[in-house]
């Protein structure tokens, strides 16, 4: 695991250094060291195999030189170097915090907050943005923790609020307001309330009443006495033509 910082043409200027030693690391065992005064305050290594004796060296720089400035905007750069770890595998946590003041004065949106770190390759250099969350905050900072497998230079960065979303201009280049379009209104015509409508006579035929029994029996009885009236005649006439 490279241990080294990148090439640069100057030595940077380094504005604090610290030193912290830990005695002992047993394999498996995560074990972390301090560091007061720094953005950078807590660094938690876990190494594959115990060793002993490694020291962890922080330091701020005023500025880097001869290599790209990280992206966004720089709160700060520092190198990490950590000493006894040849053919160690380790995993390591950086924690550090981020002045309230200084993402307001600078509008930093907070999400944006990234810890970078610096990797030359093949003699190109990049920023690689590790993966960063917030785990607190008090009055005045918020605090991060990144994870990282080896060590070189840092950059702690946020990109400014307004980044990225400007509003997209129309054809013109002149903001157009949309009228306010009105209902269309309906091919059918609104039903006319039933309390309203006037309802329509129909014409309807009287059905005569059925005539009643009584009726029709005394016809019965009236033809069946004329019948026997004009027998009873004829019967005389023919009796008296006889004689």
């Amino acid at each position: 695991m490279p241990l080294t910082t990148p090439r640069q043409t100057e030595a940077p200027s380094v504005v604090e250094r610290k030193v912290v030693t830990i005695a002992c690391i047993e394999a498996g065992k995560p074990e972390t060291a301090s560091f007061e005064g720094l953005d950078v305050y807590n660094i938690t290594l876990i190494v594959d195999k115990t060793v002993y004796n490694v020291s962890i060296v922080v330091e701020k720089l005023a500025e880097i030189e001869g290599i790209t400035a990280a992206p966004g905007i720089v709160l700060s750069y520092f190198n990490i170097t950590v000493t006894n770890l040849t053919g160690v595998n380790v995993s390591a946590t950086i924690e550090f915090k981020v002045s309230k003041s200084w993402m307001s004065e600078n509008s930093i949106e907070e999400e944006t907050i990234r810890l970078y770190k610096y990797e030359e390759r093949e003699g190109i250099g990049r920023w690689l943005a590790l993966p960063t969350s917030k785990i607190g905050e008090d009055s005045s900072f918020s605090y991060f923790s990144a994870e990282t497998s080896s060590f070189s230079l840092f950059a702690i960065s946020g990109e400014v609020k307004s980044a990225g979303k400007t509003p997209q201009p129309t054809a013109a280049g002149i903001p157009q307001t949309l009228p306010t379009l009105s209902p269309t209104p309906s091919r059918f015509p609104s039903p006319t309330p039933a309390s309203e409508l006037t309802p329509t006579p129909i014409a309807t035929t009287p059905i005569a009443p059925a005539p009643s029994l009584t009726i029709n029996w005394f016809i019965i009885i009236a033809i069946i006495a004329s019948s026997a009236i004009i027998a009873a005649v004829l019967y005389l006439i023919l009796r008296r033509s006889k004689e």
